[in-house]
């Protein structure tokens, strides 16, 4: 009977394991490998092991899902015979993709490919992600007494594939197997300083350990490395406590503790270390923020469901269809009870606070057509006995866009403070929804009201664009207060513009109009804010100058519902597209996409998917066509967007050219960060490039992601690049070709530049001529010889 000693799994089988005498290597790559092992369609389905030569190497071999059954599916491994009783490693490899994929493996006896033999599990897998996965098996093998291996695959219904990546036998020396099975100590809590570092050590291999070494590390840096004398036998573990201790004495800050054993002649050293995230418990401090995001620290905060009913607060409630959330992703929300009045109280984390004033703000929205009740208090404990202090109620309130609270508290004595919501609607309402909480000392208490923004006019204008002016003003002080605004557009001024503003009250404006027939070229406009008592003027005004651009040289809108032919595009990440991208965007993921009618933006945009699988880092990039820079006021704009509010897309913009010693180079003209689902006119100068021929292209860089939306791709002081423009004269065999400032002809000519009102600028008799010197203009280019003469237009 074979013996199965040990089972591990790792995420890649390092070159420095063991390796020993290969008994069988399974070739994957080709049909003829493929075709050693036996397939098996349990349910005959036609969905099952295939070999596929079009995928890269190792991923040749997979199994392709069915829509409606669960896999049942084998790969059965040729008879394998060991010439010689002992142990024998059995390695095999997977990868599964963005929809998890699940697989077994099993051992039978004997020479015979059934899978009713087939009743010994080696492993199971049941969650294999887009990435590649390593594992091995140890068995005792017997000389002469053939085994086989069985691959299963067994992924739900509707994935996408189960790739089989690799499978050998070898056989294996007696050595024994160290693995850190758990670190013990240090565990999260408040007060950690230099702290105690224990772990539990086991051999899970075939042969004793008589000494090893062990380490551990905080944050990735080696703290220590000790020498433990003692012997450890198969199958046997102990504990080991470091005499070294682990600084983890900064509150708050969340650590990775790592630790290692190492021995010689280890049979896996990928197996040797584990780690744990230990967490600083301390009070938080001011300024403080939460979004209520999946990935923020909010483990301190608590709920309290009083009346003990099926709805309560919870965070980050994620309703699949649709996004609750104010920003992000994450929120708070109380859902309601059909039978029972809310009773339910959220209380925040502790923070700490000095003598002084501070400003609490939330933004909170429940639904238009029911009234919910909430409060928000705060005490010294994380209570709702101990919620003593009300802040601020809104009971009732009917309102589904989500509004800010801005609350000003005055603690006398420096204290740990707990914010607590208590919700009390009455029964069979809906929900409650708290986002972007913050908490921060206001420094003065003098009035002081600030311009601290102008979003709009962007810096060029173009038509089809929004032409209000938007910008932000903010109350700093604690009292409400009314200011006048006054707008000024070039020497133009409004009437002041009056305005009540909370205390810290942050407030976006927006006015129409202002904009209205003010002709292309340079203008400038000024905000202006005047309000009594404010003792900083300093901050009171705030201006731009912008461009307002006409008709475009060059213009893509896409309304016509194609990508422009003479589009390029590249991919430099090793990412592969989702399959739904690929269904939504096309092969290459750049594609069409319907938005309804919209003043500016007509029906269709153009759109360039991230959304990329197998890679943390993309770098996908669509290059428009190559154009002529003709003026030191040539500029570049377009309008962007992510198209999911859950997927925020980051990209960048570059202008490409040919350079005479590198080749083709590329500058960087805009970086956008986690562009938002609100819609941005952005441009860049193209003036450093005047005279020369440049691509722009756009590139996008943030995985995973959804899709960026580009619209109105406009160029002003540009034309098409002339380079390879051809024309002939019928008759005439000479022929005009353009290469930058070189004007060429394929035999020798009579060649004459002319400017639109027939004026002669330039003339050589010859096969080139240079025109490097011409101003920006259109001109006429003649070439005669004796057979013709041959014409063209060029801008310059």
């Amino acid at each position: 009977m074979r013996k199965i000693f040990t089972l591990f799994a790792a995420f890649a089988v390092s070159a420095a394991a063991y390796a020993g005498n290969v008994i069988y290597t399974a070739d994957l790559n080709t049909e003829e490998g493929f075709q050693e092992w036996t397939v098996v369609d349990v349910g005959e389905d036609n969905k099952t092991w295939v070999y596929d030569i079009s995928g890269d190497e190792g991923l040749r071999v997979y199994y392709q899902y069915h829509p409606t059954k669960t896999a049942d599916d084998w790969m059965i491994s040729p008879a394998i015979t060991p010439t010689a009783d002992g142990p024998m490693i059995v390695r095999y490899g997977f990868k599964g993709g963005y929809y998890i994929e699940s697989a077994e493996v099993y051992l039978a006896e004997g020479a015979e490919a059934d899978i009713t033999k087939m009743t010994t599990l080696l492993g199971s897998y049941p969650e294999l992600k887009d990435q590649k996965y390593s594992y091995y098996t140890i068995i005792d093998a017997v000389a002469g007494q053939p085994f086989r291996v069985g691959i299963r695959a067994v992924s739900a219904p509707d994935r996408w594939r189960l790739y089989f990546t690799s499978f050998s036998v070898e056989t294996i020396e007696p050595m024994p197997d160290l693995r850190v099975d758990k670190i013990i100590s240090p565990v999260t809590g408040e007060n950690l300083n230099q702290e105690t570092v224990k772990v539990q050590i086991s051999n899970t291999g075939i042969a004793d350990a008589t000494s090893f070494n062990v380490s551990f590390a905080v944050n990735g840096e080696t703290k220590v490395t000790e020498t433990v004398n003692q012997l450890l036998k198969v199958g046997e573990s102990t504990e080991y406590t470091f005499e070294a201790k682990a600084d983890l004495s900064t509150p708050r800050e969340l650590y990775t503790v790592s630790a290692t054993v190492s021995a010689d002649n280890d049979l896996d050293p990928d197996n040797n270390s584990a780690e744990t995230v230990v967490r600083h418990k301390a009070p938080a401090t001011v300024p403080y923020f939460t979004g209520f995001e999946p990935e923020e620290y909010l483990d301190e905060c608590k709920s309290f469901n009083l009346n003990e009913d099926d709805a309560d607060w919870e965070i980050g409630v994620d309703l699949g269809w649709f996004n609750m959330a104010r920003s992000g992703l994450g929120f708070l929300g109380y859902n309601y009870s059909k039978e029972n009045n809310a009773d339910d109280w959220f209380i925040l984390e502790p923070i700490n606070v000095e003598p002084g004033y501070y400003a609490l703000k939330f933004w909170y929205s429940g639904d238009d057509d029911h009234p919910e009740k909430f409060a928000v208090y705060y005490g010294n404990a994380c209570d709702p006995t101990a919620m003593t202090t009300k802040v601020v109620e809104y009971a009732p309130f009917a309102r589904g866009a989500y509004e800010e609270s801005i609350n000003i508290i005055k603690f006398d004595q420096a204290q740990a403070v707990y914010f607590g919501f208590y919700a009390f609607s009455d029964k069979d309402q809906n929900w409650i929804s708290i986002d972007d909480l913050s908490f921060e000392r206001v420094e003065s208490t003098d009035v002081d009201v600030a311009a601290i923004s102008l979003t709009n006019p962007t810096e060029y204008l173009p038509i089809k664009a929004s032409h209000k002016v938007d910008f932000t003003v903010k109350n700093h002080g604690i009292t409400s207060q009314s200011t006048a605004i006054t707008i000024k557009i070039d020497d133009a001024s409004s009437a002041p513009i009056t305005v009540d503003l909370a205390a810290q009250q942050e407030r976006a404006l927006a006015f129409d109009g202002l904009l209205a027939d003010l002709a292309p070229g340079e203008h400038t406009v000024e905000i202006t804010i005047d309000c009594e008592g404010d003792k900083n003027t300093d901050n009171n005004t705030i201006s731009k100058t912008f461009r307002i651009l006409g008709e475009p040289d060059i213009a893509y809108d896409f309304e016509d519902g194609k990508v422009p032919a003479n589009f390029e595009f590249e991919v430099e990440d090793e990412g592969t597209l989702d399959p739904s991208a690929v269904e939504e965007f096309g092969e290459n993921g750049w594609g069409i996409v319907e938005i309804g009618e919209h003043e500016y933006f007509g029906t269709r945009m153009f759109a360039g998917s991230s959304w990329i699988n197998g890679t943390d880092e993309i770098y996908r990039t669509c290059i428009l066509p190559k154009i002529k820079v003709n003026s030191e006021d040539a500029c570049f704009v377009w309008n962007a967007g992510s198209i999911s509010q859950y997927f925020y897309e980051s990209y960048s913009v570059r202008a490409r050219y040919e350079d005479p010693t590198w080749g083709i180079d590329s500058d960087g003209l805009a970086y956008i960060t986690l562009e938002g689902t609100t819609r941005q006119n952005r441009g860049v100068s193209l003036g450093d490039y005047v005279g020369e021929e440049i691509q722009i292209e756009f590139n996008l860089t943030y995985s995973p992601g959804d899709a960026l939306t580009l619209d109105n791709l406009q160029f002003f002081g540009c034309s098409f690049a002339s380079a390879g423009v051809e024309s002939a004269k019928a008759g005439s065999d000479a022929k005009i070709a353009v290469r930058g400032d070189i004007i060429r002809v394929n035999e020798k000519a009579a060649i004459t530049v002319t400017d639109m009102s027939g004026r002669v600028v330039a003339s050589v008799q010859g096969t080139s001529l240079n025109v490097g010197n011409l101003a920006s203009g259109v001109y006429v280019v003649n070439a005669r010889t004796a057979n013709g003469v041959a014409t063209t237009k060029i801008a310059r």
